[in-house]
């Protein structure tokens, strides 16, 4: 489950990449559209209503698939249309203001995208933007185990950026002790956060790491 205002879409089709190129059955619903392995369907929202959320999810285990990633936004939050479902990893983006018609103000806002860790068990994995003021927050709110991502030195997830041009951005990712070399079609620094949120977040779901970075640098995806 990805949350926060910008680069959801991108975290989840960069995941949603990654899994399949590791070989897992994997599928995606967000802002762009709702894959069920038997079908693509337009998006008429970011998260669907409960109901068409249970029943693509049905579709999917009927058709074999075994990793789902999605967008989950404030609105499905607060309205509930994700209760009952466990999240392995739930990740954090960012913060900034959007849907005040709605939440009013930034602390309901925020409170919306807090949730989603609020519910995350012990047994899941928080992937946090520790370059976000948020970030922490998020991490303090949540009972699964923390993994941060961004360009401070202090996150466990970093990247170091070489180039950004119009042919791509190409940067180090660096974690765990290691550094790889990722040449990524992506382009700008908000791309490198979307890329490691996507990296941290297949990497607690087991997929190993050449196979991340050779993923995350074919990948073509370039929405926010």
């Amino acid at each position: 489950g990805i949350t926060g205002t910008n680069g959801k879409s991108t975290v989840a089709m960069v995941m949603n990449h990654i899994l399949q190129v590791a070989g897992l059955q994997s599928s995606v619903l967000g802002t762009i559209q709702y894959q069920t392995g038997k079908r693509v369907i337009a998006a008429a929202m970011t998260t669907p209503g409960a109901l068409d959320l249970a029943a693509m999810m049905a579709e999917m285990v009927e058709f074999g698939v075994t990793h789902l990633v999605m967008e989950a936004s404030s609105h499905a939050l607060d309205q509930n249309r994700l209760a009952g479902l466990e999240f392995d990893v739930g990740v954090f983006t960012n913060l900034t203001g959007d849907h005040l018609d709605y939440h009013h103000t930034m602390d309901e806002y925020f409170a919306a995208k807090r949730s989603l860790f609020e519910r995350l068990s012990h047994r899941a994995t928080a992937v946090v933007n520790w370059d976000d003021p948020r970030g922490e927050e998020i991490a303090e709110a949540t009972k699964a185990a923390v993994h941060s991502y961004g360009l401070m030195a202090l996150a466990d997830w970093q990247a170091r950026i070489e180039t950004i041009s119009f042919n791509g951005t190409e940067f180090f990712l660096l974690a765990n002790g290691s550094q790889w070399h990722v040449q990524s079609k992506m382009i700008g620094r908000h791309n490198v956060f979307n890329s490691l949120a996507a990296a941290c977040a297949c990497s607690a779901l087991g997929v190993d790491m050449d196979t991340i970075v050779t993923a995350t640098g074919d990948n073509e995806t370039n929405i926010m």
